[in-house]
């Protein structure tokens, strides 16, 4: 038998959204997943109709996200995903299109641009379930600064030099500046100065610039630092009574010359001849002795520098003795200890002092002698020496031949440690008739006494070796006569306490590092007392750390010792600083409104430098801020816990979270009727604020044009056509005072033509003796005057510089006066808004073609 066709096709596709045509696509909204029936009915041609029912699962497609760096010419920007899934599927394929022809298939890319300007990037993300989306974003590439900078190189400084930054940005400031001058050297201003460690020497100095966008540049030059300034002197010498003659010369920089000089020969005595501006000088010293001579020359740079000489200055040879006597020896031993100073000594001259013959004694053989004295006492010894060159001088000292008495002492403690006491015994022979005893310590100090004490102490203050001297004192046979013992006491180092604990805060461990100077010998041991004068709390590690239980300061102890045995301790302070408590307020929390959070906090006894919050919305990585007191836009009603963290000038760190309800924002809307009641610059405004506002606050864009009414009426006094809008806004509350505001600006024309249909040229009142129509804001006007027969009698274009008609119709024609009767007038003119008049009132046509007409009364 013969088929029908099928003649209609309705699909149903469970979605509630009615009967479709055949071969037209269906799109699920995403709020709709899940699985429908599906169901097409067909109906042929008869009239017979069938239908079939299949499931269809719809799956939430995924969403496309990303973000960027700062876009900047020739360099790499970083693209970040932030897409996330629909559903149960993962993203697996992301296609990236930069706008300039490259594209990437990684999830986290990379792009540099060649060029600046705007490009059009999208993102499109496909899911496990072959599910799609995608997102186009513009990004501006800009173009990089430009790094450059100037120096200038202080030649007198050894090593100064003065950085200029000419660095520049396209369209944007320079924001950053960070130099690099030499390994472990930086610097972050703008125009440094940096002292290069080595002098005649080129570093590589590299200045990296980032202007306001991020984008940066970077520079490498070299700075090359000249040798410093550096000279000497070599001068002659001269027996006394010669002249010395100084010698400059340069050593460095290689080619440089001094061009000035300021001698000083170190002897003011001589006055005016004490200094002198020649290149070579010389000078007569008055006395021999020992001078220091300065020269401050000047370079060819402009660079001075001053250097000083020891010159000696003396007869030739040098000469020196030395004489000793023993206790009941009636010899005196001499060692002579005369230099020639560069010449052989010839021989040399003693004169004892005694009367008896002076000995000669020529080189080679041993100057040095004895002689024997019939009496203790003092003699007057005098050395003569000549050297080969025939400069020869004489010395005199005074020697002492010793009497019969003799001075012993004894050190008592074997630990002989620096700051501790330490006890001397005297042993001197024949006390019985020693009449009096002092002692130097070698150190400065000294004590005598008339009695005699077998046991002495001394403290010393300082390591090292002393010589300790005990000199005696007795009279025998009607003269007076004396023995000192000199003995050398090596006093052992004692180590110094020192140590450092830097502040922490309360729960963190304080870490002791010990400081202390062994003072030349290994230290053996540490004791510590994390509370001085108490044992609850010690260690004997060298670098200990603890942790206290409260924020307080705190006296430490540290008692260390040496190898030698030596010790010694000293009390510090520890610091424990508390923590800040965090705290934080907030005021009216609405969606989409700016939520403005207070810092409360309590510094703990040091200011807050900085602060971290977290904003709790875990919708997004951007509710974070760095502000002390910042506001955050909640997009969704609900719960949210922000925290804060702040942490001290200490560094100490404290946080604070708290939930926070964030209420629904109502949605404010007018609408308005003009020229309300017909009268023009009246509004009635209609309320469109939805269901949830509750209270209303209007401004009309004047100072005191307010309104708390629902539906208000408001009534403008001037036109503001061609000047600035009244900016009218409308401000509705919910029952959580959250607030929405809606705007307009509105502009408005006062305008209108009034035709009179009677005038007297006779009459008394000046305003009726002419037919002239009254009006406001014309932009153009013609009025015309015909008779019965269809004559035009009058007519005038002319309208004042407020668009007001400029003439009248004073009833004549040609000069001559028209009888009383009705005339007929047609006007055309429109305002300065574009509408037209129909004579009578505001017009609101805007074809400019149509004529208004009427009639006049003329009265006689």
């Amino acid at each position: 038998m013969d088929l029908d066709a099928i003649e209609i096709y309705m699909w149903d596709f469970g979605d509630g959204s009615g009967p479709m045509l055949p071969d037209e696509p269906h799109t699920y909204l995403f709020q709709l997943e899940g699985v429908y029936d599906v169901t097409l009915t067909v109906t042929d041609t008869a009239g017979c109709e069938n239908h079939t029912t299949q499931e269809v699962e719809i799956v939430p497609a995924p969403t496309a996200a990303f973000d960027y760096t700062n876009a900047c010419q020739m360099d790499s920007t970083q693209f970040t995903d932030y897409s996330f899934s629909g559903g149960d599927d993962p993203i697996v394929e992301w296609l990236w299109d930069f706008g300039d022809g490259a594209s990437s298939t990684l999830q986290n890319p990379e792009h540099g641009y060649s060029a600046t300007g705007d490009y059009q990037v999208k993102l499109v993300v496909t899911d496990q379930g072959g599910c799609m989306d995608s997102l186009t974003r513009t990004i501006t590439v800009y173009q990089r600064p430009v790094a450059n900078y100037n120096f200038i190189v202080d030649a007198c400084q050894d090593g100064l030099v003065y950085f200029t930054d000419s660095s520049y940005g396209h369209l944007t400031n320079i924001q950053s500046w960070h130099w690099t001058f030499e390994p472990g050297y930086y610097s972050d201003l703008r125009n440094p100065s940096h002292d290069f460690f080595a002098s005649d020497t080129c570093y590589p100095v590299t200045l990296e610039v980032t202007d306001a966008r991020g984008c940066s540049d970077t520079i490498t030059d070299t700075v090359c630092i000249p040798a410093a300034l550096e000279f000497d002197f070599d001068f002659t010498n001269a027996c006394f009574g010669q002249v010395t003659a100084f010698y400059p010369y340069m050593i460095a920089p290689e080619g440089d010359t001094l061009v000035e000089y300021r001698w000083n020969f170190g002897e003011p005595e001589s006055g005016a001849g004490n200094t002198s501006i020649l290149p070579n000088p010389t000078h007569e010293y008055m006395e021999p002795g020992s001078y220091t001579v300065s020269l401050e020359a000047m370079d060819q740079e402009g660079c001075w520098q001053t250097i000083y000489r020891q010159v000696d200055v003396g007869f030739l040879p040098r000469w020196t003795l030395g004489g000793k006597s023993f206790i009941c020896d009636s010899a005196v031993y001499f060692d002579d200890l005369s230099s020639g100073n560069g010449k052989p000594i010839d021989f040399w001259v003693w004169d004892y002092g005694d009367g008896s013959p002076m000995d000669t004694i020529f080189a080679p053989d041993d100057p040095d002698v004895s002689h024997v004295y019939a009496f203790g006492g003092e003699y007057n010894v005098t050395l003569l020496v000549q050297n080969t060159g025939g400069c020869a001088d004489t010395l005199s000292q005074t020697v002492f031949r010793e009497y019969c008495i003799n001075a012993n002492f004894a050190v008592i403690d074997t630990l002989l440690c620096q700051g501790f006491e330490l006890s001397f015994s005297d042993s001197s022979i024949y006390a019985d008739i020693i009449t009096s005893w002092q002692w130097n310590f070698g150190d400065g100090a000294d004590t005598a006494y008339v009695n005699h004490a077998p046991i002495i102490t001394h403290t010393y203050q300082d390591a090292g070796t002393y010589q300790v001297s005990l000199v005696i004192f007795s009279s025998v046979g009607g003269v007076d006569i004396s023995d000192t013992l000199t003995k050398n006491v090596t006093v052992l180092p004692t180590p110094i306490p020192a140590f450092s604990v830097p502040a922490v805060c309360l729960g963190d461990p304080s870490v002791f590092t010990d400081l202390s100077n062994p003072n030349g010998s290994q230290l053996q041991s540490w004791y510590w007392e994390f509370v001085a004068g108490s044992t609850d709390a010690t260690s004997e590690q060298r670098n200990p750390v603890y942790t206290y239980a409260e924020a307080d300061s705190f006296l430490v102890k540290l008692l260390v010792t040496n190898k030698n045995g030596c010790y010694d301790s000293i009390v510090d302070t520890a610091v424990v600083n508390p923590l800040p408590d965090a705290l934080f307020g907030w005021d009216l929390n609405c969606v989409g409104q700016p939520t403005y959070f207070t810092d409360l906090s309590d510094p703990a006894g040091a200011p807050i430098v900085s602060w971290w919050w977290n904003f709790g919305d875990t919708l997004t990585v951007r509710d974070t801020s760095s502000q002390q007191g910042p506001y955050y836009i909640y997009d969704s009603t609900g719960t949210y816990y922000p925290v804060l963290e702040v942490v001290n000038q200490n560094g100490c760190t404290g946080s604070f979270d708290t939930a926070i309800v964030v209420n629904p924002t109502p949605v404010a809307g007018f609408s308005f009727r003009e020229n309300y009641d017909n009268v023009q610059g009246q509004l009635s405004f209609i309320n469109e604020s939805d269901s949830s506002a509750l209270r209303y606050y209007w401004y009309f864009g004047e100072p005191g044009a307010e309104s708390e009414e629902k539906d208000p009426v408001w009534q403008f006094d001037q036109d503001n056509y061609f000047t600035e809008s009244y900016e009218i806004f409308l401000v509705s509350y919910n029952k959580y005072d959250c607030p929405d505001t809606a705007f307009y600006d509105y502009n408005f024309l006062f305008k209108g033509l009034f035709v009179p249909n009677a005038f007297a040229p006779t009459n008394p009142a000046a305003e009726v003796r002419e037919f002239r129509p009254k009006g406001i804001n014309l932009a153009s006007y013609q009025v015309v005057v015909f008779d019965s027969w269809g004559n035009i009698i009058w007519e005038s274009e002319e309208l004042t510089a407020d668009g007001q008609p400029a003439e009248g119709w004073d009833g004549t024609y040609n000069g001559e006066e028209l009888p009383m009767d009705v005339y007929l007038w047609k006007i055309r003119a429109s305002f300065l808004d574009g509408t037209v008049s129909d004579g009578k009132s505001i017009g609101e046509r805007e074809m400019l073609e149509e004529q208004a007409m009427g009639t006049v009364t003329l009265i006689r």
